[in-house]
């Protein structure tokens, strides 16, 4: 389960990286000549000045909690592809001890990630 506060710091910091990617493009839009010093002084300062409201974030907040309580519990995992070997738990490692009094285990060899290198698109 995901906690709220995770959620607020991920937007925030998306927010950044855009607010930093929207300032990049400008001084870049700036350098060719297509924005006034003006414009991009003014934008400068007000993203500076710009502060976090904690009663929206709080809003928001219980927005969120409120969405979670209404979300219908997460779906069960796929199954497994067909020859692919599951990770070895503590609990199912108990098992082929008990196993193999009787029977030989094969070897736990994963036919997914055992082949090979990738093959190159000849183009």
């Amino acid at each position: 389960m995901v906690s709220v506060k995770s959620i607020v710091l991920l937007l925030s910091r998306s927010l950044y990286h855009i607010s930093k990617a929207f300032t990049i493009a400008a001084s870049k839009l700036e350098k060719i000549g297509c924005v006034d010093a003006d414009e991009s002084a003014a934008l400068k300062s007000k993203v500076a000045k710009e502060t976090i409201d904690f009663k929206e974030v709080k809003r928001i907040d219980h927005i969120l909690a409120s969405l979670q309580r209404k979300l219908p519990p997460a779906p069960l995992p796929p199954l497994f592809p067909e020859g692919y070997v599951p990770p070895a738990n503590a609990d199912t490692e108990k098992a082929p001890e008990v196993q193999q009094s009787g029977e030989v285990q094969p070897p736990s060899v994963d036919p997914i990630i055992d082949q090979g290198p990738a093959k190159r698109m000849k183009l």
